[in-house]
């Protein structure tokens, strides 16, 4: 897909957002401008972008599901119209592997121990997890260590670091209250509430090939 007719698609999917939330628009805009730009830089995946949407827009099925505009061709995500039912089915083309169920987010045993030691070992330990925690999407590590190159070159303050780990890590509340080992008396990051959805992916049914439709394929050989 071209970058304009990616820039397009954007567009029309914040236009959806715009039109229900009319002048409440703000901070659901750029949450999802900030997610779905990670999505295109690929520190986002499709299961995780799919979960960001659902938590920035919680309530709102409909606009979870035309989410789809934006995803390769063939993805398509079913709601419950009920917007206490946190379950999303997730249809992937047939000819791509299926990801993991994502289930509501839980509190990472080893990230939640990096958050209660202190000193250098515990920070060299959290550069470490990360890099081991995002080995298949490298493009999350290195941002991270580009955000705190930075940071320790005071080429960004602690405000600044702060939001940019909180728009990296935000699926990730373990992390985010890890990070306080990086930070100055004074400052602290509270991990927002978030909705827990869980994540199913499955191949569409009329996509599979049929038992007759084998057995015949047998017949003819």
């Amino acid at each position: 897909m071209d970058s304009d007719m990616e820039m397009e698609q954007t567009l029309d999917y914040l236009s959806l957002v715009r039109k229900r939330f009319r002048y409440q628009t703000g901070d659901i805009h750029n949450k999802l401008l900030t997610a779905i730009t990670q999505y295109r830089l690929e520190t986002l995946d499709i299961p995780h972008i799919i979960l960001r949407v659902a938590q920035i827009l919680d309530g709102h099925p409909d606009l979870i599901e035309e989410f789809k505009m934006l995803l390769p061709e063939g993805y398509r995500i079913q709601c419950s119209p009920d917007p206490n039912n946190k379950m999303i089915n997730v249809i992937v083309p047939i000819h791509e592997p299926l990801p993991q169920t994502l289930y509501p987010n839980t509190p990472n045993a080893m990230a939640m121990a990096l958050s209660q030691n202190i000193g250098v070992d515990a920070k060299l330990r959290y550069y470490e997890f990360v890099k081991t925690q995002f080995e298949e999407q490298p493009s999350v590590s290195i941002t991270f260590f580009d955000i705190m190159k930075e940071y320790r070159e005071e080429r960004i303050d602690t405000p600044t670091v702060i939001q940019r780990i909180t728009d990296l890590f935000g699926l990730y509340p373990a992390l985010l209250t890890a990070f306080n080992i990086f930070l100055p008396p004074g400052y602290e990051i509270v991990p927002p509430k978030l909705p827990s959805y869980t994540i199913n992916f499955f191949h569409a049914p009329d996509e599979m090939p049929s038992q007759g439709a084998d057995d015949d394929a047998m017949m003819a050989d």
